[in-house]
């Protein structure tokens, strides 16, 4: 995607924004219960690093611990998990319907909007792509709201708060697993230019296979009747295989894509065992609860 394209497409998400106003108050209260949901969810780790080092100490130390002190740790690992199902559910729901508001609003102005067009228009354009953007585009548009936007905020909220406590554990440590980062980036732009063109001559492919069938159906006994059946068949068989070409060839992208992000953690990771467990058995690091806090976040890292 060039330069241009990727200012075209700015502006136009950007004259979305007018769509979610009305709902601003919903979209906020739900990634605020996202947010919550991402403190919860994290939690429970730091606990178990809070459980390991007291082990650790009283080990060391020849303390004994109550079964208290452990069941106190349950009950609040238990508590983060309620609260994660809570906070959760209100952004799921409140993020979700305001998706399905903003869907119902844009496709009411966008109708309204066609039948106000020259009648020129709807001759120079196939029905298939009028079509393809008065129901796909929006439903398109929908899942980006609903669930892309959605995944975004999670992923942002869970990555600066896992590095937010990695830092505040140990930041050379921190500084070690993001290491590979600028890698991670420079791959996830590669994909991006890689693959985009793909899908584009994808979507532009679907729809002309739509129009195509939508105007053969339409003209059946017109095809039948001049025996046509032949070429119109190889229309949609050469708009098929573009389809098809586009979609294989965007598929190979993402095949090379995976592994390389999959190294790129793995290196963060490798950097995080060997030289973070060397510096905790040497007492240069963090403790051991603090290091296997750091573990779990790190895993946890490379799963979302």
């Amino acid at each position: 995607m060039n330069t241009q394209e990727t200012r075209t497409l700015g502006r136009a998400l950007w004259r979305l924004v007018r769509f979610a106003r009305p709902h601003a108050r919903r979209i906020l209260l739900g990634l605020a219960a996202n947010a919550g949901a991402r403190f919860f969810d994290l939690l429970p780790m730091i606990v178990v690093g809070r459980v390991v080092d007291t082990v650790s100490v009283a080990l060391r130390d020849g303390q004994a611990l109550a079964s208290t002190d452990f069941l106190w740790a349950g009950l609040l690992v238990l508590g983060t998990f309620a609260g994660l199902a809570v906070f959760q559910s209100v952004s799921d729901y409140t993020l979700d319907s305001a998706a399905q508001m903003i869907r119902h609003d844009l496709r009411v102005e966008l109708y309204t909007h066609v039948q106000r067009l020259d009648v020129s228009y709807f001759e120079s354009r196939q029905t298939g792509d009028i079509m393809a953007v008065l129901a796909g585009d929006v439903d398109n548009l929908e899942r980006f709201f609903s669930d892309t936007s959605t995944s975004i905020v999670r992923l942002f909220i869970t990555f600066t708060g896992i590095y937010g406590i990695l830092f505040w554990l140990d930041w050379h440590l921190a500084l070690l697993l993001f290491a590979p980062m600028p890698i991670a980036v420079w791959a996830v732009r590669f994909f991006a230019t890689r693959v985009s063109p793909q899908y584009r001559k994808a979507r532009k492919a679907v729809g002309e296979i739509n129009s195509i069938l939508e105007n053969n159906l339409q003209g059946m006994h017109v095809i039948q009747a001049y025996s046509a059946q032949d070429h119109q068949t190889g229309r949609i068989r050469q708009r098929s295989e573009e389809y098809r070409d586009a979609a294989v060839r965007a598929a190979l992208e993402r095949s090379r894509f995976v592994p390389l992000l999959y190294g790129v953690a793995g290196m963060g990771y490798a950097l995080l065992i060997g030289v973070g467990g060397w510096m905790t058995f040497s007492g240069i690091g963090p403790s051991v609860g603090d290091f296997t806090t750091f573990v779990l976040l790190a895993m946890r890292l490379t799963s979302i």
